[in-house]
């Protein structure tokens, strides 16, 4: 017997348990416990769904995520799921849903009984996102009423992808984010800032301070977490000449991962720069670097570095080798720093499927910024953009590493690596990239 007569039944019982994203997907007859859910053909799936760190496993050709999974049952209760993870097929691309009714009695199991229901047309299962990263799933019956409601929203064919249920009756978050930004534009010029962990604001007069600024505007503290920033948005901040020019080729700041294996991870920072880096050529004194444009297939001049992308098939666009990455390799083939993919796969699926891109000026006397009142919402990646773009040149790895005080007993390291774009070449990381004017008065 099916636990929820109607949708609005089950919205309510997903809030309840503290649900704040929704989605639906109708199921084919190969998704089972025995076959998986096929959850879609790209890595997008990660955007959607909160997993824990992403796991190469022994035969380098899949990626296990766990998943923090629980089954809504009668009664409003939760029982939880605890091997329910996501398998990547990188080679695909594909993810499927696995282990989500092992060491788990849910009352839902026999519609994923082959021998049962398991293969019945017309299922459907819910999955609701809360803001802890739980999964809470719900499956309903072909034929219920639940079911029925749903298919009217449903294309029956469509069995590939997550479709959005919205939860509430409320302006949405996007427009919430347009307002705020809206706000912020009109207050014209805004002193520099950085708003910390325990609430309290202090000055910044630091290269990101134009980031950190409107950040601290949102009411979002400094912090290095792999989370959207601001209502599931990730706010990118970029400096100008003038506000009121289209994008331009200045980069624009993605992500900034440590590196995760080779000569970096292994002897560190210090020996790194040491190794590799160059003595800083603006003649400050006692001082090593590590820097430049970093273009995948080019050797860097100043440090003799390549980077590259191990592992990835550029004619079809995929993964070959879960256990690849892209690395700086030197002139003997020694890998100098590298990132794995499963790390860069974490990072950019949690933060950048909704990006809010807007343009700010610095008054050239003092600390202060203004922000324009133009601004580009980035909505739908894939990992696979991200990797296609670093192949074609388009995302460069461009450090920021030095070492002051480098003949003493006490030199200070300072740690900054980062990937970025060409401002007017975002649109190759999205499905869809809107140009908003905001409101001015």
């Amino acid at each position: 017997m099916e636990h929820f007569e109607s949708l609005e039944e089950l919205k309510a019982a997903m809030r309840q348990a503290g649900v704040i994203r929704l989605y639906q997907k109708s199921l084919a007859p190969n998704d089972n416990y025995k076959n998986q859910i096929y959850l879609g053909g790209s890595f997008s799936v990660l955007n959607q769904l909160p997993t824990k760190r992403p796991e190469v496993q022994e035969n380098g050709k899949t990626i296990w995520a766990q998943v923090d999974f629980w089954w809504l049952e009668r009664d409003n209760e939760k029982l939880l799921a605890p091997q329910t993870k996501l398998i990547l097929y990188p080679q695909y691309p594909e993810v499927r849903l696995s282990g989500f009714l092992a060491g788990c009695n849910s009352q839902r199991g026999h519609y994923f009984d082959p021998s049962k229901l398991g293969r019945t047309v017309g299922r459907v299962i819910f999955l609701g996102v809360t803001a802890k990263g739980q999964i809470i799933g719900h499956v309903t019956a072909a034929g219920s009423k639940l079911s029925s409601q749903t298919f009217e929203r449903l294309d029956p064919q469509d069995t590939t992808l997550l479709r959005p249920i919205s939860l509430h009756d409320r302006v949405d978050d996007r427009q919430q984010l347009l307002s705020e930004l809206a706000r912020i534009h009109r207050q014209g010029w805004i002193e520099s800032k950085s708003l910390r962990a325990d609430g309290t604001i202090q000055p910044c007069t630091s290269s990101n301070c134009v980031g950190l600024t409107l950040e601290a505007e949102l009411g979002v503290a400094k912090n290095g977490r792999p989370e959207p920033d601001f209502l599931g948005w990730e706010i990118k901040a970029s400096l100008v000449s003038r506000l009121d020019r289209p994008p331009t080729a200045k980069p624009q700041t993605l992500f900034t991962p440590e590196p995760t294996f080779g000569f970096y991870k292994s002897d560190g920072v210090e020996a790194f720069v040491r190794k590799y880096g160059y003595v800083d050529r603006k003649g400050r004194s006692d001082r090593l670097n590590f820097g430049g444009k970093f273009v995948c297939g080019v050797k860097a001049s100043l440090t003799n570095l390549t980077l590259a992308i191990d592992g990835y098939n550029p004619t079809k666009g995929t993964i070959e080798n879960s256990g690849g990455g892209i690395v700086l390799h030197d002139q003997s083939g020694e890998v100098a720093a590298g990132w794995t993919f499963s790390g860069l796969l974490e990072r950019w699926s949690r933060k950048h499927d909704r990006a809010a891109y807007v343009s700010g000026i610095k008054d050239p006397s003092q600390w202060q910024f203004r922000y324009g009142n133009d601004v580009r919402l980035a909505v739908g990646t894939d990992f696979s953009l991200f990797l296609k773009a670093v192949y074609d040149g388009l995302v460069f790895y461009d450090p920021g590493i030095k070492i002051e005080d480098a003949s003493t007993a006490r030199p200070k390291i300072k740690r900054r690596s980062q990937f970025r774009i060409a401002s007017n070449r975002l649109s190759d990381l999205y499905h869809q990239v809107e140009n908003v004017k905001l409101e001015a008065g």
